[in-house]
């Protein structure tokens, strides 16, 4: 009665040394995706926040444009990180393209010595310190100097000053769903919809759709409806704000807007729940969605051919019709 209930064939016998290469490899493999994943985030994110700081209000930070780790700073990975020749010092992961990081001339790879003077340490203890050290110049908003060690040179030492850029930090998620979200401090977006969103372009938008979520407040406002008692589907409203000012955000970034309706028809085949919509859904229906973001374009698009500012229209001043 059992004969199917098992396996009839022997198993192959692994050497527990080769399995342990194995997970090695693969641990490295995942890191290669993780960091570069993780580089995209911050290279597409980065310009959105810059762009959208008039939005944000009080809820500004200041930024360098440049990321910096050591192997403690990689959690599950930082066994495998010296593959990566990323080790027990911080270093220069990224610097992003017109940042005030890049102005200062720094580079991937390079060492971090000191800033102003205060010698970075290494290791785990190093990478806690370094965060808040960092953390505490910024909010200075002063330059910042550097000393660096890059390759086998002698250490040089450069200066770089902050810039304000929206205090809503962009974070990667784990989460194996096509999905993006914002708290009122902080945007999510899981790696399934990065991998989803194949050109930067479209990530972006998920991006600034988020950022403006934060930026408009919407998070408290959907706080206060609940307890109001008011049905959820209050949130379409919001949803629909987003999407418009995400767009002028994009817009501000010098960023192409005029496909953002195929990116958004593209996740519908994706998610065929929000299609039609509903007044039980949070979401708008995807049909109005995708004519509204092209009443937008071109609402922007009238805006930078009269040389008129990007700024979204607000209720209160939007034309009257004879």
């Amino acid at each position: 009665m059992c004969s199917g209930c098992a396996p009839v064939t022997q198993r192959i016998q692994i050497d527990d040394s080769a399995i342990d290469a194995e997970v090695k490899i693969e641990r490295g493999l995942a890191l290669q995706s993780m960091l570069a994943d993780q580089k995209r985030l911050y290279r597409v994110s980065y310009p959105l926040l810059r762009a959208a700081r008039e939005f944000c209000k009080d809820s500004t930070h200041n930024a360098l444009g440049v990321l910096a780790v050591n192997r403690y700073m990689l959690g599950q990975f930082a066994e495998v990180a010296a593959e990566q020749s990323i080790g027990e010092d911080v270093q220069v992961l990224e610097v992003l393209p017109e940042s005030p990081g890049a102005a200062a001339g720094l580079l991937p790879g390079d060492k971090v010595l000191s800033l102003d003077g205060w010698a970075v340490g290494a290791g785990q203890d190093g990478a806690k310190a370094y965060n808040a050290k960092i953390a505490e110049l910024l909010k200075t908003g002063r330059p910042i100097s550097a000393q660096i060690l890059r390759g086998a040179d002698q250490p040089i030492t450069v200066s770089a000053t902050p810039e304000p850029v929206c205090g809503y930090p962009v974070q990667m998620s784990e989460q194996d769903v096509i999905d993006a979200s914002a708290d009122g401090s902080k945007v999510i977006i899981a790696r399934s919809m990065m991998h989803f969103a194949t050109s930067d372009n479209e990530l972006a938008l998920v991006i600034a759709h988020e950022i403006a979520h934060n930026a408009m407040g919407h998070i408290n406002a959907r706080m206060g409806n609940r307890l109001l008692g008011r049905r959820e589907a209050f949130s379409q409203d919001f949803e629909a704000e987003a999407d418009y000012v995400g767009l002028y955000i994009m817009a501000r970034a010098d960023l192409p807007i005029n496909d953002a309706a195929k990116f958004w028809r593209r996740l519908a085949v994706e998610l065929p729940s929000n299609i039609s919509g509903s007044i039980t859904t949070s979401h708008p229906a995807t049909s109005y969605r995708i004519l509204a973001l092209e009443k937008t374009v071109m609402e922007i698009e009238q805006k930078r051919a009269a040389a008129q500012p990007l700024t979204p229209q607000l209720k209160d001043s939007a034309p009257k019709s004879n």
